[in-house]
């Protein structure tokens, strides 16, 4: 703290606090979370982000599923530019999802899509969008809202066909409506040589030539 200042301290207890949590020991782990947040919420908001996050991921850790939910809430809530933000909300439907609440899971999931559905299909995060659609199509479906169900399932399936969440959404699509489907990709990615090599070396660009 004397030689760094604050943010020099909050990264010191930062990876004590992770150390903690890798050895279980969440009750301490989780206080200078709180610490940091109580310290850094209203003149170091990277800090507070950070440690409400990783708060959030402790206490859902330890099974305190109402508690994860609300700080992840708060989370997206006051850092919806946050690179975390997808994060947050994937495991928002996975607690909803174990708590049986279902529109707490469905508002989550309809954000995640909204959010991404915003960006060029290229840029969209692989990773929480084909989840995020999978789970609104299947809230959907348990609702009895079959046509809603249908059209998140087939989005799912024709624009992340290679992917595990992709299988899921055909095959689930192909049970509620006993038929097999041959759903064209959305998109094919296009090959770009400049796009390949951009981020090599000059001295590498020939070798990958």
């Amino acid at each position: 703290k004397d030689r760094y200042g604050f943010q020099g301290e909050a990264l010191a207890k930062r990876k004590r606090a992770l150390i903690l949590w890798g050895r279980n020991e969440f009750e301490e782990s989780r206080a200078i979370f709180s610490e940091l947040m109580v310290a850094a919420e209203k003149t170091f908001p990277a800090v507070h982000a950070d440690a409400l996050f990783t708060y959030a991921r402790i206490v859902e850790n330890e099974g305190s599923f109402e508690e994860a939910e609300q700080k992840f809430k708060s989370f997206v809530e006051l850092y919806p530019q946050d690179e975390k933000v997808n994060e947050a909300l994937s495991e928002t439907i996975i607690i909803a999802a174990i708590q049986k609440q279902s529109d707490v899971a469905l508002a989550a999931a309809l954000n995640l899509v909204e959010r991404e559905s915003r960006k060029v299909s290229n840029d969209r995060d692989t990773a929480t969008l084909p989840m995020a659609l999978y789970w609104a199509g299947k809230i959907y479906y348990e609702k009895d809202q079959k046509k809603r169900a249908e059209f998140f399932w087939q989005r799912l399936a024709q624009e992340f066909y290679s992917t595990f969440y992709g299988a899921l959404g055909q095959l689930a699509l192909e049970k509620m409506n006993n038929k097999v489907y041959f759903l064209p990709p959305m998109q094919v990615p296009i090959f770009s040589r400049s796009e390949m090599l951009k981020d090599f070396q000059r001295s590498d660009r020939a070798i990958l030539d």
